[in-house]
């Protein structure tokens, strides 16, 4: 499948206005926060405040496996 040009995504977003659907979403207020400049925890102490029962059942549906705290930058909206 090929991806809409712009064109077609803006005729499909006019037309979606005119029936109430939801358009573009907002950008989030996150994204104009400024990042917090304190220290992440550590690992130990996050895995720690999850449940057994829901790591058991992480672990059993997707394998997953805690493996670092990361900090996440909001991405900016480019500027026109």
């Amino acid at each position: 499948m090929e991806w809409p040009d712009e064109q077609a995504e803006a005729a499909y977003l006019s037309e979606a206005s005119t029936r109430d659907e939801p358009g573009t979403p907002e950008p989030a207020t996150l994204a104009a926060q400024p990042p917090v400049d304190r220290a992440l925890p550590d690992l130990e102490s996050l895995v720690a405040k999850v449940p057994p029962e829901l790591a058991a059942l992480l672990d059993n549906l997707f394998r997953a496996r805690f493996t670092a705290v990361r900090r996440l930058v909001p991405e900016r909206p480019a500027a026109s």
